[in-house]
């Protein structure tokens, strides 16, 4: 369990410092990145607040603070939803917007043809 949260990790690492020195490499692994880190924030949240409300040992009025424990159970809850959500959306935003250029793409692609056709018919 603990390699493949460190491989998430170690991944996630790799990708802010590929974010900070080739920005415009970046661009296609955004929304994957973003979906992870909430999808890590959200079991972030969880383990959290499994541990807070573990029994602890010692004097009296040192028990969990559940204010705490629940803004920061709901703190990293939304943030992990955001991310999650913003990484969908980003790429469902990229996917169709690379479906329409490839289809105007081929598009002009065909006009062109037609015309170079056309063109050729009339030399005849």
């Amino acid at each position: 369990m603990i390699i493949p949260a460190c491989t998430v990790l170690l991944w996630i690492l790799l990708e802010f410092s590929i974010l900070l020195t080739r920005p415009a490499q970046y661009h296609k692994r955004r929304p994957m990145v973003m979906m992870a880190a909430g999808v890590l924030a959200m079991i972030a949240a969880i383990v959290y607040y499994v541990v807070a409300q573990r029994p602890r040992v010692g004097p009296i009025g040192n028990g969990p603070d559940l204010h705490q424990i629940w803004v920061a159970f709901l703190y990293l809850t939304a943030l992990g939803g955001c991310l999650f959500t913003a990484g969908i959306i980003i790429w469902s935003v990229h996917r169709s917007w690379r479906t329409k250029q490839e289809a105007g793409s081929a598009e002009s692609f065909r006009e062109h043809g037609e015309k170079e056709e056309e063109a050729s018919g009339n030399d005849q």
